[in-house]
């Protein structure tokens, strides 16, 4: 196998992230470099303006080019928001042979699963089966041995609207950008590997949450809730009276600083260019910052609580990790313990939260190009015209 480059995209509502990869023939994937754009278009993950957004990824493109001195190729793009939906779904059918189970078996009781439990006009992102029966018990490490006359299994499905999915697509075409495929960013940029037996990974960024939850590092399934960060950038803009961009680094301030400045009258100097009028009190900056925060982590948490998931841990990612409280919050709301994300397998440069998601997304790209089929490599998934041939594609 030749060195191959890649190209992994995070689409973001406040920004858009690229990384080149270099695929090695031992199976790694070394990052040459990184190129960032502000995102047009994608509004509380909602894309309200697919050229806009095509063009924001194409000029993510172009500064990870001229980063790498590397020319574009096809794009593995991970999104998440309100264009992808999750479902859990059980399909079951009877095995051909009833002396044992095949892999076949399996795909077809996926492909019942789709058939079945996603609405027509969306397409499939990822199949995840999450759980097996046979003849009604429940099977753990399904293997060619066992045997049964009917398989059921339950599957995780992202899906994307189909609409939306062209719209991007057809947009990316007119800047000259092909799409590889595209990605759920809640299912390949989540896989943080956790000790406990079940652990939650929340990946929050500036206008959505991608959650993740997972049972002995196998994921069960996952959400995209449409709030972040900007919540708190849009609290302090009104409070204050200043710009969003002034308020996101005020907001950047605030998280460096002492708790304990709390109570003390303390003053800090929020000014920026233009602006000499703006003192504000600590204590009152803490009470918009710390309100939301609050606020934000008991949706989530009533979020989970309707999934009817549970974890013994949970890994916390995504750019608004940044600020202290978050952690803090959620293991008082959540009553388990909360780690970051580990950074140590970023190199040093680009070893920041809000680049996890794009880096999980070129390691995830590297694993699944080994495999990819040539002749659809150009294809990207979620275009193909019917139901049928969709779920053929991807099985």
């Amino acid at each position: 196998m030749k060195n191959q480059y890649l190209f992994a995209s995070d689409v973001g509502t406040s920004s858009v992230k690229v990384i080149v990869g270099q695929a090695k023939p031992n199976g790694s994937v070394t990052v040459l470099g990184i190129g960032t754009a502000p995102t047009g278009g994608f509004v509380k993950g909602v894309i309200v303006d697919a050229q806009a957004l095509a063009k924001s990824i194409r000029q993510a493109l172009d500064c990870a080019a001229v980063a790498t001195n590397v020319a574009i190729g096809p794009v593995h793009l991970g999104i998440s928001g309100d264009a992808v939906r999750f479902y859990t779904c059980r399909g079951s059918v009877s095995p051909v042979f009833r002396d044992h189970v095949s892999q076949d078996d399996v795909n077809r009781a996926c492909r019942a699963a789709i058939l079945t439990g996603v609405p027509e006009e969306s397409h499939i992102l990822h199949t995840l089966p999450i759980g097996y029966w046979l003849d009604g018990v429940e099977v753990e490490g399904l293997t060619a041995q066992h045997q049964g006359s009917r398989l059921e299994v339950e599957v995780c499905i992202a899906a994307m609207d189909k609409r939306v999915g062209f719209q991007l697509t057809n947009a990316l075409k007119d800047a000259g950008v092909t799409v590889a495929d595209i990605s759920a960013n809640a299912v390949v940029a989540s896989g943080f590997t956790s000790a406990a037996t079940q652990h939650i990974v929340i990946d929050m960024g500036a206008g959505t949450t991608d959650l993740a939850f997972y049972h002995k590092q196998h994921l069960k399934t996952a959400a995209t809730l449409l709030f972040g960060g900007d919540y708190i950038t849009h609290d302090i803009a009104q409070g204050i009276g200043v710009s969003r961009v002034h308020a996101e680094e005020i907001k950047r301030y605030y998280a460096k600083l002492n708790p304990g400045l709390y109570g003390q009258d303390v003053i800090l100097d929020c000014n920026d260019y233009g602006t000499t009028d703006k003192h504000v009190a600590y204590d009152f900056l803490h009470h918009i910052v710390e309100s939301r925060v609050q606020e934000i982590v008991e949706l989530i948490y009533e979020h989970v609580e309707q999934l009817k998931q549970t974890g013994e841990e949970i890994v916390l990612t995504g750019g608004a990790c940044y600020l202290p409280s978050i952690s803090q919050r959620l293991e008082q709301v959540f009553h388990i313990p909360v780690r970051l994300a580990p950074l140590d397998h970023l190199l040093t440069e680009y070893a920041f939260y809000p680049h996890t998601a794009v880096h999980g997304l070129v390691e995830y790209a590297n694993v699944h190009n080994l495999s990819k089929d040539t002749s659809t490599a150009n294809v990207p998934a979620g275009v193909l015209d019917s139901l049928w041939e969709r779920v053929k594609s991807f099985f």
